[in-house]
């Protein structure tokens, strides 16, 4: 009888498909860190305050297709609706609510930009642990560099820093 445990530290990661950016570098960050079958995928469009939200359909049908394309042959799990929203932080907040997601995974500075918050607002009152990717990073990195300095987010890194080795 073997001893061997399998380290699973995500069991549900969540990676927003923003109208506008490319979810490449923060899914494959969700992706070094966790299985496919762990990640959940959910798309958002943002509208400008002046402009019915039926404005952004089109931009919706393009996130579906995005979406759709990401998902063919592999396990990744995709919430079924798109939202559109004056305020896609505020949706995305609320879904994580629902969802309750271990990790979300943003890239930075695009989606951030593309839900129209700020990075300080986001870390300020995050809705779950949270993980901003910035750049490409390797699928499987040769070595991993981790502050052991404490605080806070220290358990959030070490869990990091595991999944990704």
């Amino acid at each position: 009888m073997s001893n061997s445990r399998h380290f699973t530290p995500f069991r549900q990661v969540l990676v927003p498909v923003v109208h506008g950016c490319d979810p490449g570098s923060a899914l494959t960050a969700a992706r070094a860190i966790t299985e496919d079958s762990c990640i959940i995928l959910v798309g958002l469009c943002r509208v400008v305050a002046d402009q019915s939200l039926s404005a952004g359909s089109l931009r919706a049908r393009q996130v579906r297709a995005q979406i759709s394309d990401l998902v063919a042959a592999t396990e990744l799990r995709r919430r079924a609706r798109v939202r559109v929203s004056h305020t896609p932080w505020n949706e995305l907040v609320q879904l994580i609510g629902s969802i309750r997601p271990d990790l979300l995974v943003l890239d930075w500075p695009a989606t951030l930009q593309a839900l129209g918050v700020e990075a300080s607002e986001v870390l300020a009152r995050p809705p779950c642990d949270i993980a901003l990717v910035r750049g490409t990073l390797a699928p499987a990195p040769a070595h991993i560099l981790l502050s052991v300095r404490g605080g806070p987010q220290a358990g959030l890194a070490v869990r990091l820093g595991l999944a990704l080795s």
